[in-house]
C-alpha cells in the first residue's frame, strides 16, 4: 500500500561521490489527450527534418516543453515502438528523434535521443549492455588503484554505472583489499539490480575493514531488496553502533523494522533519525507510514505533511498520504495527491494502481480500468493491477473478462491468493455453467498452491477456507429462498459452512496480526448456528469472541485504530443483542435494547467527535428512556444485526415489547433494499430517461408495501396503546434513508401519526431537557437562506420569497454562498437556516455535503468545526439520498440529522428525494406558514403532508390568486413563475377535473421527513 523508494539512498550516494542533484518542480500544464501529444511530437519529428533548430522547437514546444505528461507518453511510444523488429524500424525516423535530443529542448529531446540511439542499435544489431547510454565511453588504462577509483566514482555519480563497476573492478585487480573499492562496486551493482553481487562486494570490503559504517549500512539495504529483512537490521544495527550520530542508518533500521510490522519500533527509530536530522524528509515519510499502518491516521497526515513541506518533489510523500486519505474515505483528496505523484513520476505505476482502487471506490469504473491499464502499461507483470482490474470488471458485470484478467494474475503470481479468492467469487455470481461448484474448485485449487513456508500461508489458508464457508453459507440462503425456507433443504448447506469455517479458524489461530481475521471468522460461524438453531452454541461463540475483541482493544494503543476495529467488529455486539431479544426474561429485553443504544451512541460519538476513541459509553437506562415519552406518544426503535431484524416498542410507564425476526426475514429485507437503491439510483442519473422516473414513483407505494410486510407492521401497530397518537421513530443502518413513517399514515395504518425522527433515544431525551432558544414571538424568529446557488431548482427562488415574508430575513446570495462564506454566516446566531440548492445525505457518511456556488462543497464535517451553535431549525428542502455505494452500512448512519443536532440544533427537515417540481414549493409554504403559527414543527410537517397529498386543483387556484395578491413585493421573476403556475393548475383542472388532487402520490409528500424533539 505504501511506498518508500531508494532515492533519498541514491541522493546519499551522490552526495558522497560531491555531486548536488536537481529535483524539477511540479508542473500544473493540464495534460493533452494521447492523439494530441502524438499528433504534436510528430510535428516536431516534421520540423526536424525540414532543418528546424533549438529555437524552432522550443518555440513550437512552449509549455510543453515542460510537461510530464509529455515525457510519459513518449516512453510509452518508445517502449512500443522497441517492441517491433529491427527489421521495421525507420533509419531515418531514429535519426530525426536523435537530432531532436540535440536541439537541447528538455527532458523530451532527451528522451527521443534515447529512443532514437536505441532503434539505431537494434538497426546496427550492436549488443549494448545498456540501452539508455547515449555514449560509448572512452577506455581508461591506470596503474594507480587510486585514480582509477576516483574516476570510477565520477562515472557513478554521472550514472554511467556500467562504466563505474569497470573501472572499480580494474582498481581492484591492482589492489584486492581495496576496501573503498568493493564499496563503491557493491553501490554500483545495487543499483544495476544485481544484489547478490553488490552483497559478494560489500562482503570483501567488511572482510578488509571490519569497522567500515558505509558497507554496513549499503549491505543492510541490499539485504532489504532480497527480503533478508533481519539481516537488515543487524546490519543497520552494527553501523548505528560505529556511527551514533547517523539519521541514515536509524532511518534504514526503520524500514526494516515496518517490513517485519514492528511498527512501535519503527517510529522510534525514525523519531531518532528526526531528531539527528530534522530535516530528513525521508525519516517522517517511513514513520508517516508506520503510523498509518498502526492506524493512527492523524499522526501519519501530519507526517506526511511534514515530509512533503521539506521535499515538494516526493512522490512517495504524496502516494502515501493519497493511500491514507482514501482509507479515510476522503476520496477526492485522495485523488488530488495520486494526481501530484503521477505528475511528479510519470512512471510510478503504483501510484496509477491505487488511483485506480479510488476511483473504485467511488463507483467511477471506467476511470478504475482505464488506470489499471495505465499501470500495466507501465509494469506488465503487476499482477495486482490484473487483480483490481478484474473486481472492476465484476462490478459491472463482465464476468468473463474478469476471469481471464484473475487468470493473468495467477499466471504471473500462482501464489496470490487474493486473486484466487476474487477468481472464485466471481465465479460464484456468474451466470452458468459457472456459480457454486466452480467456486469452491477454485478455491481448492487456489489452496493448492499456497506454499506453506510463506510468510502469509496462514492468512492465505484461513481466508480461502472463510471464503468457501460463506459460499455454503449463501447457497443455503438461496435454497430457502427457492424451496420455502424448508430446514431439511438448507441444513446440509449450513453444516458444510460451520466445517469449513472451524478448518479456518484453526488456521488463524494463534497468529500475530491476524486477531481481526479471526473474529471475522468467529461472527459468520454465530450467525450459522443462530440459523440451525444451535443458540447454545452461537451464544458461547459470541462470548468468546466478545472477551477476544476487548483483549484486542486493550492491547491496540492508537485512539483511530481502535475505533477503526470496534466499527468493524460492531457485528458481534449487535449478535449479542439479538441473543438477548430472543431470550424467555424480560429483563434481557431490556438489556438488549440498552445494548444496542449504547453502541448507537458510540457511532455517533465517532463520527462527531473523531479525535476522541471511547469503545464504550454511558448511555441512558429504559427507566430514562421513558424521559422522552409521555401518555400519547410511544418510541419504534429498530435494531438490524447480520443475522436478524428487531423491533423495540416502547411505551410510557409499560412494560417494553419486543418483535423478533426469523434471519430469512432480514435476506428478504437486503433484496428489497438492493432493488429500492438500483430503482432510485437509476431515477436519479442525469441521463435517465423519464419513463424510468415515473415507474419509480409509481413503484413506491407497491415497493412500502412489501416493505410493511418485512417489517411486520400488522404485529407492530397492535402493540402501540390506543391514546398514541405521535410517535418517535428511531432508525437504524439503511433505515435512515428510508421513509419508514409512511407506514405510520392511512392505508397502511389506521391512522396518521404524528410523526419525529430521531437517531438514538440518548439524543431524545437530550432535546426534551435542552432549553428553547430564541424568542416566543415568531416575528423575531431571524431566518439565514441562501440563493439557489446552482439553479437547478426551478422555483426555488419563489419558495425563498415566499418564506422570508414571514420572519426578519436575510438572504446569501448565490455567487456569495462560499463555504468560507456560508460558515461565517452561520457563526451569527439565527433560528432557521433554509436551504434549496443541491445537498446529499451519503455513504459513506463523510461525503455528505451541500454543493454551493461553482459546486463547491461544504461537507457535513465542516458542520462540527463550527463553534456557535448550528441554528435551531434547518430545513434542507432540495437533499437527496445517495444510495450508490460499495458496501452496506454495518455499524449506524450518522447524516445530517445526527451531525446537526449534536451541535445545537432541535429539528432537521430534509427529503430523501429531490422533487423538482412547484409542490415542493407549495409545501413549504404551507409548512412554514403553520411555523409562523407557533404550531410545533411535527405537527406542521403531519399537516402539511395531509394538506398536500388532499389538495384539489380547485383549492390550488384560490391558492394561487390568494399568494398573488398578498405576495406582490417578491422579486418579479417570481411573481411571474407564480403567475405561470396559476395559469397551468387552470388548464390542468379543465382537463383533469376540479377536483382532482394532483399530488396525491407519494412521492410528492412522503420525502420529507423531521428529525428532532417531539413537543
Amino acid at each position: 500500500m505504501f511506498e518508500t523508494t531508494l532515492r533519498w539512498l541514491q541522493d546519499f550516494f551522490n552526495d558522497l561521490f560531491g555531486s548536488e542533484t536537481r529535483i524539477p518542480d511540479p508542473t500544473e500544464i493540464p495534460p493533452l489527450t494521447n492523439e494530441g501529444y502524438k499528433s504534436l511530437f510528430f510535428q516536431l519529428i516534421e520540423g526536424i527534418a525540414k532543418g528546424w533548430q533549438q529555437e524552432q522547437v522550443v518555440e513550437k514546444l512552449g509549455e510543453r516543453r515542460y510537461d510530464p505528461w509529455f515525457v510519459a507518453w513518449l516512453q510509452r511510444y518508445g517502449r512500443s515502438a522497441l517492441r517491433q523488429p529491427a527489421n521495421q524500424l525507420s533509419r531515418e525516423l531514429a535519426q530525426h528523434f536523435v537530432r531532436l535530443g540535440e536541439t537541447d529542448c528538455g527532458d523530451l529531446g532527451d528522451l527521443a535521443k534515447q529512443i532514437g540511439t536505441r532503434m539505431l542499435e537494434l538497426l546496427d544489431r550492436v549488443a549494448l549492455s545498456h540501452s539508455l547510454q547515449k555514449n560509448i565511453l572512452p577506455t581508461i588504462t591506470s596503474d594507480n588503484p587510486v585514480e582509477l577509483f576516483n574516476q570510477a566514482a565520477s562515472r557513478y555519480v554521472s550514472g554511467e554505472l556500467s562504466g563505474a563497476v569497470a573501472l572499480w573492478e580494474a582498481a581492484l585487480e591492482l589492489q584486492p583489499d581495496f576496501a573503498d573499492a568493493h564499496n563503491g562496486c557493491g553501490a554500483a551493482l545495487f543499483y544495476l539490480g544485481r544484489y547478490r553481487d553488490a552483497l559478494a562486494h560489500f562482503n570483501r570490503s567488511l572482510e578488509e575493514q571490519g569497522d567500515f559504517y558505509f558497507a554496513y549500512y549499503n549491505r543492510g539495504h541490499v539485504y532489504l531488496e532480497l527480503g533478508e529483512v533481519e539481516e537488515a537490521i543487524a546490519d543497520f544495527t552494527q553501523a548505528i553502533e560505529i556511527q551514533p550520530d547517523s539519521h541514515l542508518a536509524y532511518n534504514g533500521r526503520g524500514i526494516a523494522l515496518e517490513r517485519l510490522q514492528r511498527y512501535q519500533e519503527a517510529i522510534a527509530d525514525f523519531n531518532q533519525a528526526i531528531t539527528l536530522q530534522p530535516s530528513f524528509p525521508f525519516a517522517y515519510n517511513g514513520r508517516g507510514i508506520a503510523h498509518a499502518n498502526l492506524g493512527d491516521y492523524t499522526e501519519a497526515l501530519a507526517d506526511f505533511r511534514e515530509a512533503l513541506a521539506l521535499d515538494p518533489n516526493s512522490q512517495d510523500a504524496y502516494h502515501n498520504r493519497g493511500n491514507v486519505l482514501r482509507a479515510l474515505g476522503r476520496y477526492q483528496e485522495a485523488l488530488e495527491d495520486f494526481n501530484q505523484a503521477i505528475l511528479i513520476q510519470p512512471n510510478f505505476y503504483q501510484a496509477y494502481y491505487n488511483r485506480a482502487n479510488t476511483h473504485y471506490e467511488l463507483s467511477q469504473y471506467s476511470e478504475a480500468i482505464a488506470d489499471y491499464k495505465e499501470a500495466l502499461a507501465l509494469k506488465p507483470d503487476y499482477a495486482i493491477a490484473y487483480n483490481g482490474r478484474a473486481l472492476t470488471l465484476r462490478k459491472i458485470g463482465r464476468y468473463t473478462d474478469a476471469i481471464a484478467d484473475f487468470d493473468q494474475a495467477i499466471e504471473r503470481e500462482p501464489e496470490l491468493w487474493q486473486a484466487w479468492g476474487n477468481r472464485g467469487w466471481t465465479m460464484y455470481h456468474a451466470p452458468s455453467p459457472l456459480g457454486y461448484e466452480a467456486a469452491l474448485r477454485n478455491w481448492d485449487e487456489g489452496l493448492s498452491h499456497l506454499a506453506p513456508d510463506a510468510a502469509d500461508s496462514r492468512e492465505a489458508r484461513g481466508t480461502l477456507l472463510h471464503y468457501k464457508g460463506m459460499a455454503h453459507h449463501q447457497e443455503a440462503d438461496r435454497v430457502a429462498s427457492r424451496h420455502e425456507n424448508r430446514p431439511e433443504d438448507f441444513t446440509p448447506y449450513l453444516e458444510k459452512a460451520i466445517e469449513q469455517y472451524q478448518k479456518a479458524l484453526d488456521a488463524f489461530q494463534d497468529q500475530p496480526h491476524l486477531e481481526t481475521a479471526y473474529l471475522a471468522v468467529m461472527q459468520d460461524l454465530v450467525i450459522t448456528h443462530n440459523q440451525l438453531g444451535n443458540y447454545l452454541n452461537a451464544k458461547n461463540y459470541i462470548n468468546i469472541a466478545l472477551i477476544m475483541l476487548n483483549q484486542l482493544l486493550l492491547s491496540t494503543q492508537h485512539p483511530p485504530h481502535k475505533i477503526q476495529i470496534s466499527r468493524q467488529f460492531i457485528g458481534l455486539h449487535q449478535l449479542k443483542v439479538d441473543h438477548l431479544a430472543v431470550a424467555n426474561d424480560p429483563k434481557q429485553h431490556t438489556q438488549a435494547l440498552e445494548l444496542a443504544e449504547e453502541r448507537k451512541n458510540l457511532c455517533i460519538r465517532w463520527y462527531t467527535h473523531p479525535n476522541e476513541a471511547e469503545t464504550s459509553l454511558i448511555s441512558p437506562k429504559y427507566p430514562q428512556m421513558q424521559q422522552a415519552l409521555d401518555e400519547k406518544t410511544s418510541m419504534i426503535y429498530w435494531h438490524l444485526s447480520p443475522a436478524a431484524i428487531t423491533t423495540f416498542v416502547l411505551k410510557y410507564q409499560q412494560p417494553l415489547a419486543v418483535l423478533t425476526s426469523h434471519p430469512r426475514q432480514l435476506s428478504r429485507f437486503r433484496q428489497w433494499l438492493s432493488q429500492w437503491q438500483q430503482s432510485y439510483e437509476s431515477k436519479r442519473q442525469k441521463n435517465a430517461n423519464p419513463a424510468v422516473n415515473q415507474q419509480w414513483r409509481k413503484e413506491i407505494t407497491s415497493s412500502l408495501e412489501e416493505l410493511a410486510d418485512i417489517l411486520q407492521l400488522p404485529q407492530l401497530l397492535a402493540q402501540i396503546p390506543p391514546q398514541v397518537s405521535q410517535l418517535i421513530l428511531v432508525p437504524h443502518q439503511d433505515l435512515h434513508l428510508l421513509p419508514l413513517h409512511i407506514l405510520f399514515y392511512t392505508p397502511f395504518s389506521e391512522q396518521d401519526y404524528t410523526i419525529t425522527y430521531l437517531p438514538s433515544a440518548k439524543l431524545a431525551i437530550d432535546l426534551k431537557n435542552r432549553p428553547q432558544t430564541g424568542a416566543e414571538n415568531p416575528n423575531q424568529w431571524p431566518l439565514l437562506s441562501v440563493e439557489n446557488p446552482t439553479g437547478f431548482m426551478p422555483y426555488a427562488d419563489l419558495e425563498l420569497a415566499a418564506i422570508a415574508q414571514l420572519f426578519p430575513s436575510h438572504t446569501l446570495p448565490s455567487p456569495e454562498a462560499t463555504p468560507e462564506n456560508l460558515l461565517q454566516a452561520l457563526s451569527t446566531p439565527t433560528y432557521f437556516f433554509h436551504f434549496t440548492g443541491q445537498s446529499y445525505q451519503s455513504v459513506p457518511q463523510e461525503r455528505s455535503a451541500l454543493i454551493l456556488a461553482n459546486k463547491e462543497e461544504l461537507p457535513l464535517t465542516d458542520w462540527l468545526t463550527l463553534e456557535n451553535p448550528s441554528p435551531n431549525f434547518i430545513c434542507l428542502s432540495a437533499c437527496e439520498a445517495q444510495l450508490k455505494t460499495a458496501s452496506p452500512i454495518s455499524d449506524d448512519f450518522v447524516g445530517f440529522g445526527a451531525t446537526l443536532l449534536t451541535k445545537g440544533t432541535r429539528y432537521v427537515l430534509l427529503s430523501l428525494w429531490r422533487v423538482s417540481e412547484i409542490s415542493t414549493t407549495l409545501f413549504m409554504m404551507y409548512f412554514y406558514q403553520r411555523l409562523a403559527e407557533q404550531i410545533p414543527p411535527a405537527q406542521a410537517l403531519h399537516k402539511a403532508q395531509n394538506w398536500l397529498r388532499t389538495v384539489s386543483y380547485e383549492e390550488l387556484i384560490q391558492l394561487y390568486e390568494k399568494q398573488l395578491n398578498e405576495l406582490q413585493e417578491i422579486p418579479p421573476h417570481c411573481l411571474h413563475n407564480l403567475k405561470v403556475a396559476s395559469d397551468l393548475v387552470k388548464d390542468k383542472a379543465n382537463r383533469q377535473g376540479s377536483n382532482y388532487s394532483p399530488y396525491a402520490d407519494p412521492y410528492y409528500w412522503a420525502g420529507f421527513v423531521l428529525i428532532g424533539t417531539m413537543e
